[in-house]
Formats: C-alpha cells, structure tokens, sequence
C-alpha cells in the first residue's frame, strides 16, 4: 500500500521518515522549534548521512512568528551549522505542512515542525511511498519556495540575535511593569 493515515501523536512517523533520509530532505512547515529540529539532527547524525544530505526548509519567517517563538532561528542556526548543506526558504503566507525524504516518502499533514504539532497536538494527515507522487509534491513544493526568498546563514544568525534581543528586552520590561 502506498498511501496510509497518519494521525495523532506522529512523532515516531516523523522519525522514521527523517531515518530513511540518504540524499535529500525537504521539510515545509510555518512553525519550527528547536526539539524536532534536534532530533532530526541526532537522527542524520547517528545514521551517517548528516555531512552529505541536503535539506531544503520552507517556513515563515515572520516578526510574528518569531516574536511569539513560533519559530526559532536560532534552532534554524544550529541545523544549518550541523548539516552544511541546509536551505532555508523564506514563505510569509505559508501554511502547508510537508515533510519528504529523498524520492521515497512523503508526509502530508496539520501539524507543524514543532513539539506541539509532533507530540502533543491531535494531528492529522497522509504518508505516501509513492515515488511519483512523492516528486510531484517535491516538485510543486520547491515552486512554493521559489515565490519566498532564500536566507543566507548570515542573515538567519542576525534573525536569531535579533530575536533573542527583543526577548530579552520585553522580559526587562515585563519586570519594569511589575514593579
């Protein structure tokens, strides 16, 4: 069978997935935080493949997005310094959620690249092995990245500083306010 459900809970799939990586990664999701991100590195790591795989990121890169800690740059940072050849794609109006590996499988689903959307969240979606399919959504998918913008690392660290210092400033704020 080439098709099957993927529901609730899906942190194994997801694993599993990221564990049949030999070439290429392509990961779509708006939200992405610093646990799955880890795992996935561990995961190229452990199997040997993390200083030669290519990983394409689609995200959303929004002030919003990082300002609520949707998303972290400063994870993006740290899996673009553990595998050299990571793309991060910028898509202010994403909303898909994809996750492929090589040409051999594909996860389409509702739940973000996150602890929430892989763990904790009622989830919901499809996993294909279908190899056609599986590089027609490639396909279509890169064509999404291509109306974003690609970030070079140097601008994801200056993302991720920034962040960190407006953090930083709204806590010293938030403890201005209470006193």
């Amino acid at each position: 069978m080439s098709f099957e459900t993927v529901s609730a809970h899906w942190q194994g799939t997801f694993e599993r997935l990221v564990g049949s990586i030999r070439e290429y990664g392509l990961f779509v999701s708006p939200f992405i935080t610093s646990t799955p991100i880890e795992r996935v590195v561990q995961i190229l790591h452990e199997n040997g493949v993390a200083s030669d795989v290519r990983l394409d990121v689609l995200t959303n890169l929004s002030v919003n997005n990082i300002l609520r800690g949707s998303t972290d740059p400063a994870i993006l940072v740290s899996l673009m310094e553990a595998l050299p050849h990571t793309r991060v794609m910028h898509l202010p109006t994403l909303h898909a959620k994809v996750y492929v590996a090589d040409e051999s499988e594909a996860i389409i689903t509702s739940a973000n690249l996150t602890e929430g959307g892989l763990m904790l969240n009622y989830e919901y979606g499809v996993r294909t092995t279908d190899p056609d399919f599986v590089r027609r959504v490639r396909k279509e998918l890169l064509e999404y990245g291509d109306l974003g913008n690609v970030v070079p690392r140097p601008e994801v660290e200056q993302l991720a500083q920034t962040a960190s210092d407006l953090k930083g400033l709204s806590r010293r704020i938030e403890r201005e306010a209470r006193r």
